[in-house]
């Protein structure tokens, strides 16, 4: 997990995603509203009518990479949060 969120974090760095190093609850609307709304496209092609085996493979990894960001964008990519998530995960 923690490999995961490094290259994340590499690739907000890159290009200008919100990263912050400490936990913050709250992060801008207009952030909280571009993620949900990404995360509806995500569902709605792993959902969709037509969602081919490469379709559902997509956005899985979209999902798994607005996942890691958005824990990156409240600052939760530490090793506290990352055992919690772990837990939850069951991994």
């Amino acid at each position: 997990m923690q490999e995961l969120l490094n290259k994340v974090q590499i690739f907000h760095k890159m290009f200008g995603g919100h990263i912050e190093n400490h936990y913050r609850a709250g992060i801008s609307e207009s952030l909280t509203i571009m993620r949900a709304r990404l995360l509806v496209e995500e569902v709605d092609g792993y959902t969709g009518p037509s969602a081919y085996p490469i379709d559902v493979d997509y956005a899985l990894t979209d999902t798994l990479y607005l996942f890691l960001g958005t824990n990156i964008s409240h600052g939760m990519q530490t090793t506290r949060s990352i055992n919690s998530m772990r837990f939850i995960l069951a991994i």
